[in-house]
């Protein structure tokens, strides 16, 4: 079964795609994909024999060997080219963005692009924003005490975000999900325990704005 993170990014998929998941550690994604029968052919993509080799046996424990085919890379242009969807999750944004940038010329050929970056949110979707992409989704999820953020994107034409947008999510304003007033209200705290620890006059002004804002934006969208 798998954690919230992962069924967000499930959930995501089209049925019927042939998916290949970057940086897959035990295949937990694959193995659910093709189980259920959403997926007759999955990718299970890593760069460290360790994990792979891990993926490999559960691949295996599960019979699921003609379906799941595991891959030695770095990236995504070792992948074969009836793949249609990608998966990128549970990683910094500089290692999403370098294998992205490494791809870019393919990027347009995938039907769906699903990433999950464990930290930089508001980077990531700069670079989007900064290639003219477009986010097509993204949602918040909450595992333990940590919030992940699931964007996906197409190389279709956009106009750059708003630094706004980029800040909090065009998706995630405009949605307004209970995991994103949790996640605000979370930010909120975060930053009024930074301030009353602050010295510094100057960090104090800035910090203090983002609360304002924080708080404007709570009651703006919930009503708070």
């Amino acid at each position: 079964m798998l954690n919230l993170r992962l069924q967000t990014i499930y959930n995501l998929i089209n049925e019927g795609m042939i998916v290949a998941d970057i940086g897959t550690d035990h295949a937990f994604l694959p193995i659910e994909l093709v189980s259920n029968g959403k997926c007759k052919t999955v990718y299970a993509c890593d760069i460290n024999e360790g994990p792979l080799k891990n993926a490999h046996e559960n691949i295996k424990k599960h019979g699921l060997i003609e379906n799941i085919k595991t891959i030695k890379s770095d990236g995504l242009n070792s992948l074969d080219k009836e793949v249609d969807v990608v998966v990128i999750a549970g990683m910094g944004f500089y290692s999403a963005k370098e294998i992205l940038e490494n791809a870019k010329e393919r990027l347009n050929k995938f039907k769906q692009i699903i990433v999950q970056v464990n930290n930089d949110v508001s980077l990531f979707r700069k670079w989007i924003s900064d290639n003219n992409f477009t986010i097509k989704n993204e949602k918040i999820v909450k595992v333990g005490n940590h919030f992940y953020t699931i964007i996906e994107f197409n190389t279709n034409y956009s106009k750059s975000l708003s630094e706004f947008e980029i800040n909090y999510g065009c998706i995630l304003l405009k949605e307004k999900s209970k995991e994103f007033l949790e996640f605000l209200e979370y930010r909120l705290k975060k930053l009024e325990n930074i301030y009353s620890k602050l010295s510094d006059s100057n960090k104090k002004i800035e910090i203090n704005k983002e609360i304002s804002n924080t708080n404007k934006l709570i009651k703006e969208l919930y009503g708070k």
